[in-house]
């Protein structure tokens, strides 16, 4: 975890790794942060699991509210 938060940065943000797709559009940015949270799977895997529940859930949420 630490080795990734010392390559990644705060939350990813300078991150090298796909940088083409984390700053295109929708779906290359959703498919670059699923890629990015599953390398935690091993490490954390219900947290790892749930996120693109959580996401889909979020965006919905955001939608009605």
């Amino acid at each position: 975890m630490l080795a990734e938060i010392m390559q990644g940065g705060n939350f990813g943000h300078y991150d090298e790794r796909g940088k083409d797709m984390r700053n295109g559009s929708t779906i290359p940015h959703a498919i670059w942060k699923l890629k990015r949270v599953m390398k935690l799977v091993s490490s954390y895997p219900e947290e790892a699991l749930c996120e693109p529940f959580f996401r889909v859930w979020h965006w919905g949420w955001r939608k009605v509210h």
